[in-house]
């Protein structure tokens, strides 16, 4: 079932309404990308008229601000910092075994 949302008319008279190719261009990816998107929903809201797909700016305007997150700590600050640990693993003395017990038959 699709999500309904609310339209007023001055919304649409003053909201650029764009084809998937158009709003592919807005969002700076490709139109396999917004497809792909659209099909497992993870996506901007859509307005189907028939079989044209349309998107409103103003959708894809909200929907790329509710993407937005926190830069993560560098790729390769992490790497180095993993490589630091296996390095120090590995040089790390072996953990004592316990004495072979042998079997008395």
């Amino acid at each position: 079932m699709r999500k309904r949302i609310p339209v007023s008319s001055s919304d649409v008279l003053n909201d650029q309404i764009a084809d998937e190719k158009q709003a592919a261009e807005w969002m700076g990816v490709t139109l396999r990308t917004l497809r792909e998107s659209r099909y497992d929903g993870t996506g901007p809201a859509y307005v189907l008229i028939g079989r044209k797909v349309l998107y409103r700016r103003s959708t894809i305007m909200k929907w790329m601000a509710e993407q937005e997150t926190q830069p993560r700590e560098r790729a390769w600050k992490k790497r180095e910092r993993d490589s630091k640990k296996r390095a120090k693993k590995a040089t790390a003395p072996p953990a004592p075994s316990a004495p072979e017990i042998e079997a008395h038959t």
